[in-house]
């Protein structure tokens, strides 16, 4: 299709997001897939937070001001496409479809829908300069300006023409929390279809949600009630179980999350095994191999490969290198109430279970921690060390007590 055309967004919501992504990047991800000559916005009167936007995909957009008919009156010689950020269904077919007929019809107005509050406008380049010309009311070009753009056209009884099509939902405005909702569900179940389409295997469409930036790569399973945000990448092969949310983390290829997990802003290497119920919070990672067990938190922490921590524990602040086995209860006492620490712990450690790493502290290569040890010194590679109180018994103790009561 010939660039001669440029693309108008009047853009009013950034803050709204749907499967991850705010309307107005959803609307300009339409537009710039039908490759316009240029893309202008206007939205009044702050623009910080879109521009942010379109500055994160790299878009190359001009930010209309009060002057806007002056930009616009240089695009004579070209269509303008007007559209709103309110019609997040919106497909690029469907555009490039409007453009080919309202060129096709030689009509100075279209209009996609059969109805002139669908949205989506495509004018010749002279009417539309004719139009804002004849509009005296200062300010920005918004849907007040177009509505009287409109009126105006009315007026002079223009040839018009409504590009009817078969996919109604496109026209869908999610100006309310329920066209919000309907749109939300219509998005999730395009992108579940494209990623089953790319041999991925959900189990259940309706109960799983997947953002619109996720990426999955083949073979891997989905199971019901899985919830995956941002800009998370799934590995190929992987098997996430039910009720695993996932934020804004890279999984590698091969691994196994097991059900009632959280995993935020981390890195989990290939053939690496977290859950169930695990927690993974930011700037953690767990490498190749390592398995992370029930009721196992970790907070920017590196976990080696093949290490192993199977039950109940937290490991905040820590790097831990390769074939360390964590027993059941250790804690990573990181933070003395005014500072975080790091904790170190070499490669082929045993830390022994219940016991208590006080930060900072380093285990050396091949160590040995009794279990029950509270550890407050470094200890050297090799080494065995026990720090507890020392068990003593009182016999008779229990009954004396009894009877003094």
């Amino acid at each position: 299709m010939s660039p001669e055309f440029v693309v108008l967004i009047l853009a009013g919501q950034p803050r709204t997001k749907l499967l991850g992504k705010s309307l107005f990047r959803l609307a300009l991800e339409c537009v710039l897939k039908i490759k316009p000559a240029r893309v202008y916005v206007s939205s009044a009167p702050s623009t910080e937070e879109l521009e942010a936007e379109a500055a994160s995909i790299g878009a190359d957009v001009q930010f209309l001001d009060q002057s806007f008919r002056r930009a616009l009156k240089r695009e004579k010689n070209r269509d303008v496409l007007v559209l709103r950020d309110c019609l997040p269904l919106l497909r690029p077919a469907t555009l490039r479809s409007l453009i080919a007929r309202h060129r096709a019809k030689g009509h100075s107005l279209s209009v996609l829908g059969t109805s002139r509050t669908a949205g989506v406008y495509l004018f010749s380049g002279r009417t539309l300069g004719s139009v804002l010309e004849a509009i005296s009311t200062p300010g920005w070009f918004d849907l007040s300006c177009l509505a009287r753009s409109l009126e105006i056209l009315d007026d002079k009884s223009i040839n018009t023409g409504c590009f009817d099509f078969s996919q109604p939902e496109e026209l869908l405005c999610s100006d309310s929390k329920t066209s919000l909702v309907r749109a939300a569900q219509v998005l999730r179940d395009r992108k579940l279809g494209s990623l089953i389409s790319s041999g991925v295997f959900v189990h259940d469409l309706l109960a799983t949600w997947i953002d619109l930036d996720v990426r999955v790569g083949r073979g891997t399973t989905i199971y019901p009630s899985v919830i995956i945000e941002g800009k998370s990448r799934i590995g190929r092969q992987c098997r996430i179980y039910p009720f695993v949310h996932l934020i804004d983390s890279k999984i590698g290829n091969n691994v196994k999350i097991f059900s009632s997990s959280l995993v935020e802003g981390s890195i989990i290497e290939d053939q690496a095994e977290v859950g169930p119920f695990s927690r993974l919070r930011p700037k953690t990672r767990v490498c190749s191999r390592a398995r992370v067990g029930n009721f196992v938190e970790m907070k920017n922490t590196r976990f080696g490969k093949g290490s192993k921590a199977l039950h109940l524990s937290y490991l905040g602040d820590s790097e831990v290198e390769a074939g360390v086995n964590i027993g059941a209860g250790t804690i990573t006492c990181n933070f003395d109430g005014l500072e975080k620490h790091r904790t170190t712990i070499e490669s082929g450690a045993f830390i022994g279970s219940g016991s208590e790493l006080v930060a900072p502290v380093k285990v050396g290569r091949g160590a040995y921690i009794g279990a029950g040890s509270t550890i407050t010194k470094d200890v050297s590679p090799g080494a065995l060390a026990v720090a507890r109180g020392r068990q003593f018994e009182k016999p008779g103790w229990a009954a004396r007590k009894k009877r003094k009561k």
